[in-house]
């Protein structure tokens, strides 16, 4: 099967497979419980209620809506929390008797949003009785002005509008129709509990973003390790290898700001007008997620502007991938059993049989600062994003993340390197010297696929609660999945070293072996992809 073939059957496979894995789009949250329950019938009137999350949380868009008794929609006087797990909402006056229909919307702290609705009762409470709360009796009933410990959120004052009109509120734009007094009739329940926008053009909007960020990160990553450490050729493959880094950078910021709009219309209820409100933007920059949203930008620009052409002669220079080979003992080919980097090139203008077989002509990349903070940026944005600020240690999460985003920027952005610059030299008839790109960079991708195991093994055990969560929730499922096909990438990578290299060592002319080395490592590149996809679909998943 020829790589465009191979590319559009595994797309296809990887779709239907992201589709079959995937539950509903959750947040790194989710709703436990309300106080009064789900389907419940108190005596009433009710002055407050209660809505517990199983991780943190804060409003998003209209917050908290009520439909009382009355068919009102009625005001939010407050809400506030003192965990982030448990938030209270305050009416004045109370709540009357009959079925009360509740919208909430409220947002993870990396910024993913998950809303829901649900139904209880209020029974006519005898004569003479105060306003229930929702408080339990083991708990202080919260006074009239909260404690500053805790964090409040006060709703602006209510507008008259339509249910799907919207105002800019505390935490992004709050539906109008939420005042109390505004005099809007909504007897139709059914209507109000789904009175909220559709939100799918947003989410697929988040999603294509975020599936761009990563893919596109992981590029900028390993291009920039490729171009600086493992690549020794031409100054046209270096600068075909820049292009990409510029290329890349330039996708994640474009990518960063898709998912920003996706963001504010997605807390906005699907409103698209909220993505041009100042306060709604403030509200998502000012969170994890926004400084994420800082470090992408700033590292995708910085990418950009270090990939610059910078050469020098790399026969006799420092070479960082002969000083992790003797002192690892890692990557393919045969050993000289010296350290000393003129054992390792050759003074003719062909090449000779020993690593990493470098010619007179050859050329390497000088890092620039801009290039390799860029890099940095790009992979410390992960702290900020997905499941590294909802699970477990902080700090430990995070550091274990850091590792597992640098190696597999280093590995899949290497591998789709190696298959461009063999891409570009049989397009211009030029030697693949595919030895000396097998060599070099089985070196990197030794040392960056056990970090990737390793990290991706622990962030397993830290996020998933028991080993039963790999195929009851989405996040597992998607989990196993790209874990199979990892491995997968890994045979192959395997392949190339037990079988494909032995060979290319004793014949490196060999125009059959040069072909199907060229051939294995483009199926890799696209294996790669496939990973992306399922990484974007992993990181936006539920654990819970």
């Amino acid at each position: 099967m020829t790589p465009p073939k191979t590319f559009a059957a595994l797309s296809v496979v990887t779709v239907l497979l992201a589709l079959l894995l995937a539950g509903p789009v959750g947040a790194h949250t989710g709703f436990d419980h309300s106080n009064p329950a789900v389907g419940a019938q108190v005596e009433g009137p009710l002055s407050e209620l209660e809505f517990v999350f199983t991780g943190e949380a804060e409003p998003a868009g209209e917050g908290f809506v009520v439909l009382d008794g009355t068919g009102m929609i009625r005001e939010v006087v407050e809400t506030y929390t003192t965990d982030g797990l448990t938030w209270v909402a305050l009416f004045d006056p109370p709540l009357e008797p009959g079925e009360i229909g509740v919208r909430w919307n409220v947002k993870a702290p990396d910024a993913h949003p998950i809303d829901g609705s649900f139904t209880f009762t209020l029974l006519p409470a005898p004569s003479g009785t105060p306003p229930t709360t929702a408080v339990a009796s083991t708990e202080t009933a919260p006074s009239a002005e909260p404690p500053a410990s805790r964090q409040a959120q006060t709703p602006t004052s209510p507008i008259p509008a339509s249910v799907d009109e919207g105002v800019d509120g505390g935490f992004g734009a709050v539906s109008a129709a939420a005042g109390a007094g505004s005099g809007l009739e909504e007897t139709d329940m059914e209507a109000f509990l789904g009175t909220a926008e559709s939100t799918w053009s947003a989410d697929a909007l988040v999603f294509a973003s975020r599936l761009l960020v990563i893919a596109a990160s992981l590029l900028a990553v390993g291009a920039v390790v490729f171009v600086g450490m493992v690549l020794r050729s031409s100054k046209g493959d270096i600068r075909y290898v820049l292009f990409w880094v510029r290329w890349a950078g330039l996708l994640v910021i474009v990518g960063t700001t898709a998912g920003v709009l996706g963001q504010l219309v997605v807390e906005n209820d699907g409103n698209w007008s909220g993505a041009v409100s100042p306060s709604s933007l403030w509200s998502v920059l000012w969170s994890a997620f926004g400084a994420a949203v800082v470090l992408r930008l700033a590292g995708g620009a910085a990418v950009v502007v270090g990939a610059r052409d910078q050469f020098i002669a790399a026969v006799g220079a420092p070479d960082p991938v002969i000083a992790i080979r003797e002192l690892a003992s890692v990557g393919s080919g045969t050993r000289t059993g010296s350290p000393d980097t003129s054992n390792f090139w050759s003074e003719s203008p062909d090449p000779i049989a020993t690593e990493p077989l470098l010619h007179r002509g050859d050329h390497m990349w000088l890092p620039t600062t801009a290039g390799l903070i860029g890099s940095a940026l790009l992979v410390v944005a992960y702290l900020f994003d997905g499941h590294t600020v909802t699970e477990g240690n902080r700090f430990l999460t995070g550091l274990v993340d850091l590792v597992h985003v640098g190696g597999a920027g280093v590995w899949a952005g290497g591998v789709v390197m190696i298959a461009a610059v063999l891409f570009r030299r049989h397009r211009r008839g030029e030697e693949l010297r595919s030895l000396q790109l097998a060599v070099r960079f089985s070196v990197v991708a030794a040392v960056s696929l056990v970090a990737v195991a390793l990290a991706g093994l622990a962030l397993a055990v830290i996020i998933l609660e028991s080993p039963a969560q790999l195929w009851s929730t989405p996040w597992g499922r998607f989990l196993v999945a790209k874990s199979a096909l990892v491995a997968v990438v890994a045979a192959v990578g395997g392949y190339n070293h037990k079988v494909l290299i032995p060979k290319l060592e004793s014949a490196p002319d060999d125009p059959v072996l040069a072909a199907e080395f060229r051939s294995v490592v483009t199926r890799e590149a696209t294996l790669m992809v496939a990973v992306a996809v399922l990484t974007a679909f992993l990181v936006g998943a539920s654990a819970i």
